[in-house]
């Protein structure tokens, strides 16, 4: 792993022998989550892992995305700057990096609604209350994509009185930050607000790995707005909004940039926002409630290519615009929602309605004007009914969790060889079930089986575009899972071990196939079909101690890690295939990991945080041009293997009494200067610094 990893894990767990556990917060049996069953529900009556993650440990850390917050938990993270593209794999599969939320196998929920977005640098951290992952297959809750995982951030609700704070700060390459949080309440009025403005330049890489020039954000701004109103005491209704505008990126993915050599680069521009309405009830014993809210999301994308003119003399207007591409894709989305909860058994009936309209557009420069050169458009309608059932039983020490769901999916596309509103309908039919028993108020062992699929898209049933052509007989994606497990919470000390298997299958990926018509269409044209896929198997190991509370100290101490093995077999050629390795599965890495120290001191209001994460090598593909290939390059290569240490700390300077008070912050990121990767050829900034000061009333 290299002696630098090694280096910092001595320095993370020469105070205990056990790590700790990975949400930084002790999480107890009886703590409230709501994304497994879609409702609030007790830990201990969960029979799946399930990762929570506080606000006050994503706000102690560095992270300033959601793709900083999955790799500080030890998941693997593939990201690209510049472009900000982020995304996450979760046992091995992942949320995919065409932008497109519902081709995705990850999907990433805001209090529990679908964003339309599935780029996780896009998806705005301001305002979090907490987030939950569950690992493994969601379908039975929440439809189609939810093969991998589901990672859902709830956002805070304003409180009585009102907490303002403002914040200001400076860093390394040109960077530079502005935030305003907002909460406040009265007589049953609730208002949450965050607004955050980001900036950076070019940047360094680490391990002297020089300038990377074109990898850049003039404006990055991005917000959080909760406003609600609760009345008969048990009754609220909501609009919630959520946006992220990013203006500005330059993108390359070559470093050896010189003057006389700018390189070719892409400006994007890149908004997305979530907006939903909700109104929510119960009786007064809460013995019934039930939900109906309305979600609108848009995701919109438009990138411009610069040709490189190789010459400095050559093109005095570089950078010249080559063409130009612009996604839109739109969501909408409703749920209805009743929950029947006793003692004795809980009961959950829910309806999605879920529509998304993509639209895709290719432009190319003349002298005079823009030409579009290709133009497609597209919607998936889909309909599910779901059924969620738990039954308690010896006093509710043991668990037994049901579950079905019935999707009808419709998907249109139209564009070039597609016929206008030629449409492809499909069901499906989703099961889960498990069980969970405590035998003590301190431990949970459970096991669970649940499958999750994939619809294929409009694009991909239907063909569009110049070069993609019908194949109506694709099969959905399928996962089956079976997993074991417990949690432990003893004292000062907790634990969480989990075995999973996956089967996964019809892997969907394009192959070649002739021209359907060569004076109207390319020579080479492309078909969506399906392949075997995979197995994944592995295990996700938490363990932690809280020192400080286990010396009678009143400080916080702990001591964290979150590790996962997996083992991955590729099944008759999952595309991307390793031809020299025909049993590996690409961009999955058998060894993932997080380990730190979390510290605060409440008499001092000193906070710190140190995070190690720890990625080893996976097969990669090597896209580089000819012109940028070293002389024995091979197409597939080893990429990984690194180690990104994160260092964070906060304390309260000044105290105004009852006029608020200051707090300085300090953080730095890639603390030895690694040449870091996620995404081959596309390098993380080396070392980097952050300063900042936060004023709150």
């Amino acid at each position: 792993m290299g002696k630098k990893f090694f280096t910092v894990l001595v320095m993370a767990v020469w105070l205990a022998a056990p790590a700790f556990l990975h949400a930084q917060e002790t999480l107890t049996l009886e703590t409230v989550v709501v994304t497994s069953g879609r409702v609030e529900e007790l830990l201990k009556d969960v029979t799946t892992n399930i990762t929570v993650i506080s606000g006050e440990a994503i706000e102690k850390s560095t992270a300033n995305s959601l793709t900083d917050v999955m790799l500080q938990q030890g998941l693997t993270v593939y990201n690209t700057p510049g472009t900000g593209i982020g995304n996450v794999y979760i046992r091995g599969l992942s949320n995919g990096s065409n932008r497109l939320e519902y081709e995705s196998k990850v999907v990433v929920l805001i209090n529990g609604h679908r964003t339309g977005n599935s780029n996780l640098d896009l998806i705005s951290l301001g305002n979090v209350e907490r987030i939950e992952i569950i690992r493994g297959p969601a379908a039975v809750q929440y439809g189609s994509s939810a093969l991998g995982g589901i990672i859902n951030i709830i956002t805070k609700k304003g409180q009585e009185g009102l907490t303002a704070t403002m914040e200001a700060g400076i860093g390394s390459f040109d960077y530079s930050a502005e935030k305003l949080s907002l909460l406040a309440g009265h007589n049953g009025l609730d208002l949450a607000l965050d607004l955050n403005h980001r900036t950076r330049g070019d940047f360094k890489v680490g391990d002297g790995g020089g300038a990377y020039a074109h990898n850049n954000y003039k404006h990055n701004y991005n917000g959080d707005f909760d406003l609600g109103f609760t009345f008969l005491e048990n009754h609220r209704l909501s609009f919630h909004h959520n946006f992220n505008t990013r203006r500005g990126i330059e993108s390359t993915s070559d470093i050896q940039v010189t003057w006389l050599r700018p390189g070719d680069f892409t400006g994007q521009n890149n908004t997305v926002y979530n907006s939903a309405l909700s109104y929510e009830g119960s009786t007064e014993n809460k013995l019934f409630s039930w939900m109906a809210d309305y979600t609108r999301g848009l995701y919109e994308y438009t990138t411009d290519t610069f040709k490189d003119p190789r010459f400095p003399l050559r093109g005095l207007a570089y950078p010249n615009p080559a063409d130009q591409f612009t996604q839109r894709t739109e969501l909408n989305q409703f749920t209805l929602k009743g929950n029947l909860n006793h003692e004795l058994a809980s009961l959950t009936v829910g309806y999605d309605y879920i529509r998304y309209d993509a639209e895709n557009h290719r432009h190319t420069y003349s002298a005079t004007a823009p030409t579009t050169i290709a133009s497609a458009s597209s919607y998936l309608e889909n309909h599910g009914a779901y059924l969620l059932g738990k039954l308690r039983l010896l006093d509710g020490s043991l668990v037994f969790s049901a579950g079905g769901r019935y999707d009808i999916f419709e998907n249109v596309a139209e564009g070039r060889g597609v016929e206008r509103d030629k449409s492809v309908t499909k069901n499906n039919f989703t099961p889960s079930v498990g069980v969970a028993w405590s035998p003590f108020e301190y431990l949970k062992l459970r096991a669970n089986y649940s499958e999750g699929f994939l619809m294929p898209s409009p694009t991909q049933f239907n063909g569009g575009g110049i070069y993609y052509v019908p194949s109506p007989d694709l099969k959905p994606e399928e996962s089956k899972t079976f997993e074991i497990g417990a949690d432990l919470n003893w004292n000062y000390f907790d634990a969480s071990l989990t075995y999973y298997h996956t089967g996964y299958t019809n892997k969907m990926a394009t192959t070649s196939v002739p021209s359907p018509d060569p004076v109207n269409w390319p020579n080479r044209t492309y078909k969506y079909i399906n392949y075997d896929g995979a197995v994944f198997s592995g295990l996700e190991l938490a363990l932690g101690v809280d020192l400080g509370a286990a010396f009678e100290q009143n400080f916080k101490l702990r001591p964290y890690a979150s590790l996962n093995w997996t083992r991955a077999r590729n099944e008759d050629m999952l595309r991307p295939p390793v031809p020299h390795v025909p049993s590996a599965v690409a961009y999955v890495p058998s060894f993932t990991g997080a380990f730190g120290l979390d510290f605060s001191h409440p008499e001092y209001h000193l906070d710190a945080n140190l995070n190690v994460a720890y990625v080893s090598k996976s097969w990669a593909q090597d896209f580089r041009s000819a012109a940028d290939r070293p002389a024995d390059w091979t197409q597939w290569v080893r990429n990984g293997g690194f180690t990104m240490v994160d260092l964070s700390v906060s304390m309260r300077i000044w105290d105004f009494k009852d006029n608020g008070y200051l707090t300085l912050k300090a953080k730095i990121n890639n603390l030895l200067d690694e040449y870091v990767d996620y995404t081959l050829n596309f390098p993380q900034p080396g070392r980097n610094f952050y300063l900042g000061l936060a004023y709150t009333y």
